[in-house]
């Protein structure tokens, strides 16, 4: 999180950690005289200050996405090790209404709240976590993290546990079994590939994926996958522009020349919200709601005269194909798109697909969108990016701990 105090022409900002919200909140009322005024998005609290206000920002979307995957990771192996499923990333209120988030609720009982934290977790941490228990009325808090501090005193009513996350099954998979698929690799050359990294970062493939006389598009994406590894980097989730590309290259930094020829696929998913994580790794609610969606839509596909192929997308939902004869992609301009997007809806009008939210700023169809490269692997879920519901089988561990 962000605090931000603006007085006049004068700034002041400075990072915060979430256990000290209370006592800063109890700052900007008592010593800045602030009176609290509705939040913008993306903000926790805002107060008014005489001369100025006083912001606390959400997290940024990378700090998000860098403890997305490793949340989900976490709740499915404690999952294992509990036999309980959770809810993730839960909103809720203290009793004085003012709104927080929990990594995880038990599903069965709703009355243990998950921490997961990819820090060390200090006495600081403990006793901030035993408090927020006790505002929520929860009955326990389970805190887990790959490091503790020693002596820690621990509340009755927390348990602590220590995860270590495998990353070397995700390495495993692209040093041996990662190929493009024949139906796709024909249209990589022209795509720009880019890489979401567990630090919550991005990596645009610079290369140019052509086949040459020593490398394959597969070679070379696989090179690069390993080369992040090398680096201490994790490959969380890699993605393809759907438009072909006039410099697939520069598309990394949104200069890409985007062409108005786009492979004609379909992203379907759930809107089941919160996600219930299981020792699966991922929601099977999720799959469920989106499967009945993509069935429909693989219908009026077909009726519309398409062959379809389903992947499924790694996560909550499915990518659907449009193949011609052949069995090759067929890659359409914006026009037929947009008229095709329009025509897949359910008997109710509502749409079968987000394809109909691929809108740039000035409403027209969105050409930077990516999809998930099909034979990757999801790293959060350990999920194959294929045509059926396979996940690898990580060595995640965890273990009951006693800090002192």
């Amino acid at each position: 999180m962000k605090f931000i105090i603006q007085q006049g022409k004068n700034t002041i900002s400075r990072n915060i950690q979430e256990h000290e919200l209370d006592t800063l909140l109890l700052y900007i009322i008592n010593d800045l005289d602030g009176i609290r005024i509705d939040p913008l998005p993306y903000e926790i609290a805002r107060f008014k200050i005489p001369h100025g206000v006083a912001v606390i920002f959400q997290d940024n979307k990378k700090l998000r996405t860098r403890n997305y995957w490793y949340e989900v990771r976490g709740l499915a192996v404690l999952s294992k090790e509990l036999g309980l499923e959770f809810y993730h990333s839960v909103p809720m209120k203290f009793q004085d209404g003012q709104s927080t988030e929990i990594d995880g609720l038990d599903v069965e009982s709703e009355r243990t709240m998950i921490e997961l934290k990819q820090t060390t977790i200090t006495q600081k941490w403990i006793d901030f976590y035993e408090y927020k228990r006790k505002r929520l009325g929860l009955q326990t808090c389970v805190i887990c993290a790959p490091r503790f501090e020693t002596n820690l005193e621990i509340p009755p009513k927390i348990q602590v546990y220590k995860v270590r996350l495998d990353n070397g099954t995700v390495l495993k998979y692209y040093e041996e079994d990662f190929e493009l698929p024949n139906w796709f690799e024909p249209f990589i050359p022209s795509r720009h590939v880019r890489v979401l990294l567990g630090s919550g970062n991005w990596y645009g493939i610079k290369r140019k994926l052509t086949k040459t006389a020593k490398h394959t598009p597969t070679s070379k994406i696989k090179q690069s996958i390993l080369y992040l590894f090398r680096q201490g980097q994790l490959p969380v989730r890699i993605y393809y522009s759907l438009a072909s590309m006039l410099i697939p290259q520069r598309d990394y930094y949104g200069r890409g020349y985007p062409q108005p020829r786009i492979i004609a696929a379909f992203d379907v998913d759930s809107d089941h919200k919160p996600h219930v994580i299981g020792k699966e790794g991922f929601c099977l609610k999720c799959l469920e709601e989106a499967a009945v969606k993509r069935d429909i839509l693989t219908e009026k596909l077909v009726d519309l005269g398409w062959s379809v192929r389903v992947i499924h997308s790694g996560f909550k939902g499915y990518h659907v194909y449009c193949i011609e004869e052949g069995k090759n992609l067929k890659e359409l301009d914006v026009e037929q798109i947009q008229n095709l997007i329009i025509k897949l809806k359910d008997d109710e009008g509502v749409a079968l697909t987000d394809n109909e939210n691929f809108r740039s700023k000035d409403g027209s169809f969105d050409l930077h969108r990516i999809f998930k490269l099909p034979n990757t692997i999801d790293a959060v879920t350990g999920m194959r990016v294929i045509n059926k519901l396979e996940r690898i089988k990580f060595n995640d561990q965890i273990t009951s701990i006693n800090p002192k």
